[in-house]
């Protein structure tokens, strides 16, 4: 085991300021079984702190004791009981003895000695999961208000695409009005020229002379009168070639071939498509259904 102590003051050899009492911590980081019952006080009794030592003793090698200064071999360790004593003042006292099955050693032989860090271990150590919830609870916090930031940010996103696609929608139903209107206006201007064209020119001349001419119009077809009688060959010579034309624009300019002859091409659009209104010629070539003046113009290949 070691030398026996002359007195529980004697210093411990080969460690001069290593000196220890019942009650003092030493300067090399070592404490007496006494001080360390006492460190542990605050959060064990005497008898848990003892029973925490002696079991530190024996399990962990982290953990050494000291007898005369001297580390203590495992074989001693596994025999030593912490036995704490009370003493008449209220203060306690503590030894180690041995449980072997040979005499031991007498109490009160030799100075027993701890590392005073390796007895602080012992001590509870804080309870860190409540902090370490409330740093994922934090963390969880953080990351919703960024999923909520990132949800108003996309919020936003579409509703500025949705109004510019409103905006986009209404500019482009206010140029299909203005199209349809200059469509309008280019129909009447067609029919007023198409109007003027059957009226008298008169001309004054200076002196005595006055000269009126008039324009002869075409010959019109009575009404009611059944249109000419054109073979299917040369309706379709009339027609010329239609290969660009859709099915509704065929049908138009082959109505207009059947209704006006070779003189289809001097219609006005406007013209044809008035006549068109209750004709059972449209009907029968066409159908019952109106299209517009530009659907018109291309069937009577009118450029402008």
């Amino acid at each position: 085991m070691g030398e026996k102590a002359t007195s529980k003051s004697t210093t411990a050899r080969g460690n001069s300021a290593s000196a220890v009492t019942d009650n003092v911590v030493t300067l090399s980081g070592r404490c007496s079984l006494i001080k360390a019952l006492e460190l542990l006080a605050p959060d064990f009794t005497s008898m848990e702190a003892a029973a925490r030592i002696e079991r530190a003793i024996h399990e962990d090698d982290r953990f050494p004791l000291y007898c005369n200064g001297k580390t203590v071999k495992a074989n001693i360790r596994a025999i030593a009981k912490v036995v704490p004593e009370p003493k008449e003042d209220g203060s306690w006292t503590a030894d180690i003895v041995s449980t072997g099955s040979g005499l031991g050693w007498a109490r009160g032989a030799y100075n027993w000695e701890l590392e005073v860090d390796a007895v602080l271990a012992l001590k509870p150590q804080p309870d860190t999961r409540a902090e370490s919830a409330q740093a994922t609870a934090m963390s969880a916090m953080q990351m919703a208000e960024a999923a909520a930031a990132g949800a108003a940010s996309a919020q936003a996103e579409a509703e500025k695409a949705r109004s510019e696609m409103e905006q986009a929608r209404a500019e482009r139903q206010t140029a299909a009005e203005r199209m349809e209107r200059a469509e309008a206006r280019l129909e009447a201007a067609e029919a007023r020229v198409e109007a003027m064209k059957a009226l008298p020119i008169k001309v004054q001349l200076p002196g005595k002379v006055k000269v009126q001419l008039v324009e002869k119009s075409a010959p019109r077809r009575a009404k009611g009168q059944a249109p000419s009688q054109l073979t299917e060959d040369q309706i379709q010579a009339l027609m010329g070639d239609v290969s660009e034309l859709s099915d509704t624009e065929k049908k138009l300019r082959r109505y207009a071939v059947i209704k006006y002859g070779d003189r289809w091409r001097d219609v006005f659009p406007a013209n044809a498509m008035k006549a068109a209104e209750h004709d059972p010629l449209y009907e029968k070539e066409v159908g019952v259904a109106r299209w517009t003046i530009s659907t018109w113009r291309r069937a009577l290949d009118r450029k402008e």
